[in-house]
């Protein structure tokens, strides 16, 4: 549900990673902030879909503008570049360090990780067990392109630290722990939630000592 500056400038620590000497460049998902459609009013981004279908494609513009963002960063602006992303942001920066070798750190925050688990976590599968069984490995199938559990990471596991929330109801210590378990890489919690995100502000020193220690900071 985000994506306008000046949320954006608040959820991350914005002043902090520049005063760092950083340099920043926020995105916006797909039908995500302004990119959105205004014809929604209050209800959710139209990505992602209960359609497989929109969904790949809102992932493949995901990918296809942090490439060209990347290709424009890596012509002589920066030395060297990584992802951090929230909740669906997260598993696009998680998606991206499977497919990107110039990428040299990951953080996700209280991340997705698997689509057909959220979906058959929240109900939105329909019928018996067993047809909710087959409906959640048909969607495993479908989308599976663009899962970052279908390839292995580019990063090593030191490269990447994810960020749960220990009351988070929505992706949950499970999305985070898988992600964990296929980078290899270190888990950090807060007390919040995946909305009331309190004691999140305590965790960026673990992110902190993955930039400190590849050289970013």
């Amino acid at each position: 549900m985000t994506g306008a500056f000046a949320l954006e400038e608040r959820l991350w620590p914005v002043r902090k990673m520049f005063e760092s000497g950083l340099d920043v460049a926020l995105t916006v998902l797909p039908f995500h902030g302004p990119r959105r459609s205004e014809t929604r009013g209050l209800r959710p981004p139209a990505f992602p879909s209960g359609d497989p279908r929109f969904t790949i494609e809102g992932f493949r513009q995901l990918v296809s503008d942090h490439e060209a963002l990347f290709d424009y960063l890596l012509d002589g602006r920066v030395a060297s570049m990584g992802v951090m992303g929230m909740s669906l942001g997260g598993y696009g920066a998680a998606l991206l360090s499977t497919l990107d070798a110039r990428l040299k750190f990951g953080v996700f925050v209280i991340p997705l990780a698997a689509i057909e688990d959220f979906a058959h976590t929240h109900g939105r599968f329909t019928g018996d067990a067993q047809e909710q069984s087959a409906q959640r490995a048909a969607l495993q199938r479908a989308q599976s392109q663009i899962s970052p559990l279908t390839r292995p990471s580019l990063l090593r596991g030191d490269q990447v630290i994810i960020v749960a929330g220990e009351s988070d109801w929505v992706t949950g210590l499970r999305h985070a722990q898988r992600l964990s378990a296929h980078f290899d890489a270190k888990t950090v919690t807060f007390e919040g939630g995946h909305l009331l995100q309190f004691g999140l502000g305590r965790t960026v020193g673990a992110a902190w000592d993955i930039l400190r220690t590849n050289g970013h900071v």
